[in-house]
């Protein structure tokens, strides 16, 4: 399905059913958030605001996934209680629980209408040759476990090629990534190709619940048939009020983003002075993972990182394959070049 003929979907069934939201806080938020995505993509923007992150995608999946439509979800290393099978099965298939939710959750997507990709695979060599009635791609822009990210211009540039609908998860790159957090999409200036991006407030910014930000139309689908998002409970006003000053904080405060930026190049460059670097998952994000293979012997080395002060949390089986069990070092801009040093020394000394 053409975007122009989806677009005209969403017209053709508001006109029987049309809710408009209007609530004081919400609307603030709603326009301070809009005018600065109008800037950039020169066209009208809408913001759906969730109460719960997992929500999120499993709104989208039940409201835009129908029967015949095929979702290509990249994988992610996170993998909640509901996908335990799936890792110890095809390591290659993981994908994050809300994905998959909203798969479970909308019948009208069969088991084989999902196609996972293997990480960071930017081909959609599974449906060639195939003919869906639409298309969608739905991936992270900077992954929760490894805190790599995917080729998003290739992507974008695949859904143009295959007419599909692109759907990114910034949770983890928004309050880390352009010049005043806004995301990595936005900062690599391709917010135009995206046909929704999943901004989630619990992470980066501190706060509760998330967003789903995609044109007025799509803004307007899913207030008036998105189930999971009309019988949930809404945001409260001081919510959205937390979520309203902490991005004018990112707009005033670059000093804080500047801190952050530098903390993770000197991450980089000193885990490669102390050899750390072939351990550690290729990541310019603030997570950092090293992987060290096996429950035991990663929780000892978290155990003494405690007890030296550091909260690195060690990730184990099943959450992530048996073998690529691992340290999930968070970094934050308060965080100063000495306590970096000294929790990789400290590393250094348990793995050598």
């Amino acid at each position: 399905m053409e975007p122009n003929k989806l677009e005209k979907q969403f017209r053709d069934q508001l006109n029987a059913r049309e809710i408009q939201p209007s609530a004081q806080a919400w609307d603030r938020l709603d326009a301070m958030l809009s005018v600065a995505e109008e800037k950039k993509t020169r066209k009208p923007f809408g913001f759906l605001f969730i109460a719960a992150g997992i929500l999120v995608l499993v709104t989208l999946g039940l409201f835009f996934f129908n029967q015949n439509d095929t979702v290509i979800s990249t994988p992610n290393t996170i993998v909640g209680t509901e996908t335990k099978n799936d890792t110890a099965q095809n390591p290659a298939e993981i994908r994050t629980t809300s994905i998959v939710e909203s798969q479970k959750q909308n019948k009208a997507v069969a088991a084989s209408d999902v196609q996972p990709t293997t990480h960071n695979n930017v081909t959609l060599s599974a449906v060639e040759g195939q003919q869906p009635t639409t298309l969608y791609i739905v991936t992270e822009s900077v992954f929760s476990m490894d805190g790599d990210s995917p080729n998003i211009e290739a992507l974008t540039q695949l859904a143009q090629k295959y007419n599909a609908y692109l759907a990114i998860d910034e949770a983890h790159a928004l309050g880390v990534f352009g010049e005043q957090g806004e995301g990595l999409v936005q900062s690599s200036g391709l917010q135009d190709q995206v046909f929704a991006r999943i901004m989630t407030f619990g992470k980066g910014l501190g706060c509760h619940g998330a967003a789903i930000l995609g044109s007025a139309e799509l803004k307007s689908y899913l207030v008036n048939f998105a189930r999971s998002f009309i019988y949930t409970t809404g945001l409260s006003p001081h919510s959205v009020a937390a979520i309203l000053v902490a991005y004018q904080h990112l707009a005033k405060e670059k000093e804080t983003l500047a801190l952050l930026k530098n903390n993770i190049i000197f991450f980089n460059q000193e885990k490669l002075r102390l050899g750390l670097k072939p351990m550690f998952v290729y990541s310019k994000s603030a997570i950092q993972s090293a992987i060290i293979p096996g429950d035991d012997t990663v929780k000892n080395i978290a155990t003494q990182l405690q007890q030296h002060g550091f909260d690195v949390k060690p990730i184990l089986s099943p959450t992530v394959p048996e073998g690529q069990e691992r340290l999930r070092f968070c970094l934050h801009s308060y965080n100063s070049e000495m306590e970096i040093l000294n929790v990789l020394e400290l590393l250094s000394t348990f793995v050598f």
